[in-house]
């Protein structure tokens, strides 16, 4: 498949299904392995939404009023949308109990109980272009956003209210989704974003960097970030509606006026909040690492390490072998080892973050430089580094092993990490991702 996907969604147990053009339909467990699956009845124009709902049923729609069901991502039925609409349904949600709610073009709005059986809604004040996007709040609201800057909410899914914009904007609302906990966001043409504590009062928010193209997505992440995307590869993320702004040695809220000085590190107190905690040290950090109960580590230039139990306050440690070269990263293996890695090569491991001992790399010895670390949680260090460098040990403290990169990477791998179940996944220069079972 080289044609576009258009909606991916996951049923919060196990499953992605992503739709797209041409009927196209893929499953897949774990985001790495597509499976393509069949449209019914021979389906071939484009889906546009994707949604399940919490329990036994996915539904996609698309053009031509088509409303396609599955309990299981595989199998696909087609359904008979409401009053003959044959335009283009381009959004789907479910309200996690006993509803689904579809809108599209010419202002259709239709629900079902059950993905079957469909009835068509009429949206307030005559609205009669084409609805984005929909979105329940998981309490009782219902909000559906579109073309012309038009905002609708309604309690049931069945009468629907037109809302306002805020600061009179006319184009298009592309998306919208609630975090579940008191906010709505709304994104779409011109770089509009627009919140709503209640789905009834608007505000215009301003998009990072004077954007000013289409916003296409919208989710949260249900703790505290939003994430949006759009044209030109944009993305952007806010905290709580409270952007963080970094720059020049300085931090801003942009909805307040605080800003507060900054040197080497962050510790976040919450999602919004955050404040700067100094130390004398006045180099470059490149490495931090939580041991899971009661202490952090913190390493970088000059062979830099420290340590504390609580962010607050740093004691520092001595790198072994009068090391004075840059750690790069630093991890722990969840019970009693600490490793940190940089240039030449170097690795250093410790039971307690004071203590500090140089490791000999790998049987064809290492002088570049390692910048990522990682553990699997259970018998397997993995460190990557420049000129496609990989290496691996049981235990960090005895032989290093060198692994070959795939398709001969010799660029720069600059992190590393594992799933804590079976895959390893490293990511570098030029766009370069690599996955491993083994390491």
């Amino acid at each position: 498949f080289s044609n576009f996907f258009l909606e991916i969604s996951h049923d919060g147990s196990g499953l992605w299904v992503a739709v797209g053009f041409a009927g196209e339909i893929q499953t897949s467990s774990d985001g790495t392995t597509w499976t393509q699956r069949t449209a019914a009845g021979s389906y071939s124009d484009y889906f546009y939404g994707i949604a399940h709902n919490g329990s036994n049923l996915w539904c996609a729609v698309g053009a031509t009023g088509e409303i396609q069901t599955s309990p299981d991502g595989i199998t696909w039925t087609q359904q008979t949308e409401a009053g003959g609409f044959s335009n283009i349904f381009n959004e789907i949600a479910h309200d996690g109990s006993s509803l689904w709610c579809a809108v599209g073009e010419t202002g259709e709005i239709q629900t079902s109980p059950d993905g079957a059986t469909w009835t068509q809604q009429t949206a307030d004040a005559g609205y009669s272009s084409t609805f984005r996007g929909i979105d329940y709040d998981g309490s009782g609201l219902w909000c559906a956003v579109g073309e012309t800057g038009e905002i609708q909410t309604s309690p049931d899914g069945i009468t629907w209210t037109a809302r306002t914009a805020d600061a009179g904007y006319s184009s298009t609302f592309r998306k919208i989704a609630h975090d579940g906990s008191g906010l709505w966001v709304a994104v779409g043409n011109t770089g509009e974003i627009q919140t709503s504590p209640d789905g009834i009062t608007w505000t215009a928010r301003t998009a990072d960097n004077s954007y000013s193209s289409k916003f296409y997505g919208i989710a949260h992440d249900g703790s505290g970030l939003w994430c949006v995307v759009g044209a030109s590869g944009e993305i952007q993320t806010s905290l709580d509606n409270n952007r963080v702004i970094l720059d020049k040695g300085r931090v801003q809220l942009e909805n307040t006026n605080d800003t507060i000085n900054i040197r080497n590190f962050l510790l976040a107190l919450g999602p919004s909040n955050w404040t700067a905690r100094n130390s004398v040290y006045s180099n470059t950090y490149y490495g931090v690492a939580y041991n899971g109960s009661n202490l952090w580590c913190v390493v970088g230039n000059s062979g830099e390490i420290r340590t504390s139990p609580d962010g607050y306050a740093w004691t520092e440690r001595t790198a072994a072998s009068a090391y004075s070269g840059e750690f790069r990263g630093i991890a722990y293996n969840g019970s009693n080892l600490w490793c940190a890695v940089g240039q030449s090569g170097e690795i250093q491991t410790s039971p307690d973050g004071t203590t500090w001992t140089q490791e000999i790399e790998a049987d064809a010895p290492f002088a570049g430089t390692f910048y990522g670390i990682a553990y699997n949680g259970s018998n397997l260090w993995c460190a990557v580094g420049n000129t496609g460098e990989i290496q691996t040990a049981p235990d960090a403290t005895t032989t290093w092993t060198a692994e070959t990169a795939d398709n001969s990477y010799s660029n720069t791998f600059n992190g590393i990490a594992h799933d804590g179940s079976g895959l390893w996944c490293a990511v570098g220069n030029s766009g370069e991702i690599q996955t491993s079972p083994d390491g």
